[in-house]
């Protein structure tokens, strides 16, 4: 309100120039038309005077524009004297201004993208190490009491028998099983036949069942046999039949520590033979393990086994008896020594073959052996060399060749926990393939 006082003297001003100019312009008008009395004209002075001072005072109270009529001068009769005549001045009250309520916009909201938040990568300081000095410990002397000699009478260890030494020692393996690492190495895994094999194992009855079939490569013939086995506290029976239409039966039991016994009995279905053979064996003591096995036909043949082992160092002993010519019919020797790394293991058999083998563990999942048989009267020996070596836990790769051109490649793996599979070929004299799936369940 203040600023709109400041600034309306101005234009008032200028409105009261203007009204005066406007009289004029009527009076000049009017004295055109009809030049008045010298008297007249002296009162229409005085009224126009009073009329600009009162529009003065009006102008001054209200800023606004003030719009006064001149009335025009009526003409004098010229009967009558003029009487002057006094104009009524209507003074028009102008009302007080009205603000005008202008309505405010509605308020546009800018929507101002913001921009993308830059990452200020703030390299931080390299960490300051801060070293402490540590003082140095503070050695307290404690005098130590005087010693006090303390007399213990040992007591003399009880003294180790032989008996005792030997029960402690392992069990060696029977004759039988004495070589059996190179062997395998050499001989396991490589066939020539497609086989199928199907095991069931029931722990709770204590039965097992065992089907298996092949079909050699090389000469077409079919063999495929079915085993049912019962399992008791210490004793189990068995019964197999084959293609062969022969049905064997094999009982074991334990009769004491250490001693067992084996009853196999065969029968054929095609020509009603049978045969009848007893095994015992005996393998209580940490030194020796022996066989004996009986053949209860009409000509008895008694078979001898013996092996004895101490200190990794094995020796065995292995011969036979026919007991209608009262004779021995064989007799094999073999020894070797045993480790964790090497195996050595020589054989003579009947006097007249020589066999050598060597098997050595050169790192975890890498075994490499050679084997060497040498026949008296022959022309040359026959070296073998082979190797195997586990990809993983469940895949193994086994290779060999011998001097007779003979290459094998076999490869084992188990498909799943209770599938297995096994591939070999062989060449030399003949490709051969074969395939065998073992099923576990």
């Amino acid at each position: 309100m203040a600023e709109q006082q400041e600034s309306a003297p101005p234009s008032v001003t200028e409105e009261t120039t203007e009204i005066p100019v406007a009289i004029e312009e009527v009076a000049a008008s009017t004295a055109a038309e009809e030049v008045p009395p010298p008297a007249e004209e002296a009162v229409a002075v005085e009224v126009v005077a009073e009329v600009a001072a009162v529009a003065d005072e009006k102008v001054v109270e209200v800023p606004a524009v003030v719009e006064v009529e001149a009335p025009a001068a009526e003409p004098v009769p010229e009967e009558k004297p003029a009487e002057p005549v006094v104009e009524e001045i209507v003074v028009v009250e102008v009302p007080a201004p009205v603000e005008p309520i202008v309505e405010a916009p509605a308020p546009v909201e800018e929507v101002v993208e913001a921009p993308a938040p830059v990452e200020e990568v703030v390299e931080a300081p390299a960490p300051v190490e801060e070293v402490v000095e540590v003082p140095a410990p503070v050695e307290a002397v404690v005098e130590a009491p005087a010693p006090v000699e303390v007399i213990v009478v040992e007591s003399p260890a009880p003294a180790v028998t032989l008996v005792e030494a030997v029960q402690a020692a392992a069990t060696p393996l029977k004759y039988a099983d004495l070589g059996r690492e190179v062997n395998d190495l050499i001989s396991k895994d490589f066939q020539n036949m497609k086989k199928l094999k199907l095991t069931t194992t029931s722990a709770a009855t204590g039965f097992q069942s065992t089907t298996e079939g092949g079909l050699h490569s090389h000469s077409g013939d079919v063999l495929a046999s079915q085993d049912l086995k019962y399992t008791g506290k210490g004793w189990s029976l068995s019964s197999k039949l084959d293609t062969g239409s022969l049905v064997s039966t094999t009982f074991t039991a334990p009769l004491m520590k250490g001693l067992s016994i084996d009853l196999n009995s065969t029968y054929s279905l095609v020509d009603g033979t049978n045969s009848m053979k007893l095994k015992t064996s005996f393998a209580r003591c940490g030194l020796l393990h022996s066989t004996l096995d009986v053949d209860l036909s009409a000509s008895p043949i008694v078979d001898f086994t013996c092996a004895v082992a101490h200190s990794g160092f094995y020796a065995g002993y292995q011969t036979s008896l026919e007991s209608t010519a009262k004779k021995f019919i064989g007799h094999n020797v073999s020894a070797g020594y045993k480790n964790d790394k090497f195996i050595f293991h020589g054989a003579v058999e009947n006097a007249s073959k020589l066999i050598g083998s060597v098997c050595y563990r050169v790192q975890k999942g890498l075994t490499a052996g050679a084997h060497v048989a040498y026949t008296r009267g022959g022309s040359t020996p026959t070296v073998t060399l082979a190797g195997e070596y586990d990809v993983d836990a469940y895949t193994s790769v086994k290779v060999k060749a011998d001097t007779n051109k003979l290459l094998g490649f076999s490869y084992t793996t188990q498909i799943r926990p209770s599938i297995g599979l096994t591939v070999s070929c062989m060449s030399g004299g003949g490709n051969k393939f074969g395939v065998s799936l073992d099923f576990q369940a």
